[in-house]
């Protein structure tokens, strides 16, 4: 068995607040959990389809702008604007944040827009063997 460096971590991590049981004792959902819960919502992908990192790194990068106030109730996305709705949906799907300043890539491979059709791919990741290119996908359904 093989444990990679991130199961190390994260186990390393976990540890201490094992030790402390006020620590480990989860009497409320993390505020990333939360925004993993709404992204779901609004861009119909499972939370077990979302990044949690990207998703704390929108959340951050969401707050540290205003774009999100702390009067934002993340448990339903009837109280955020359309606007934020829009700009939410919008990263999750292109991995980019737009901001006043520029551009800020938040993800490449794992944004959703590689996910929204079987034959998408980020560029510069390979799809399959030499030539699989030629072959449509096994899904495909023609419509008549």
């Amino acid at each position: 068995m093989t444990i990679s460096r991130r199961k190390l971590l994260l186990a390393t991590l976990a540890a201490p607040a094992a030790a402390v049981p006020q620590l480990s004792a989860a009497k409320s959902i993390p505020p990333v959990a939360h925004f993993l819960a709404l992204s779901a919502r609004l861009t119909g992908f499972p939370v077990s389809a979302l990044n949690a990192g990207v998703g704390g790194a929108l959340l951050a990068s969401l707050k540290a702008s205003g774009s999100l106030k702390p009067s934002d109730s993340l448990m339903a996305n009837a109280t955020l604007s359309p606007a934020l709705r829009a700009e939410i949906i919008s990263a999750w799907y292109s991995g980019v944040r737009q901001m006043p300043a520029g551009d800020v890539v938040l993800t490449h491979s794992d944004a959703l827009v590689w996910r929204s059709a079987e034959f998408l791919h980020p560029p510069g990741q390979c799809g399959g063997a030499f030539g699989h290119w030629s072959v449509p996908p096994t899904n495909n359904k023609a419509t008549t």
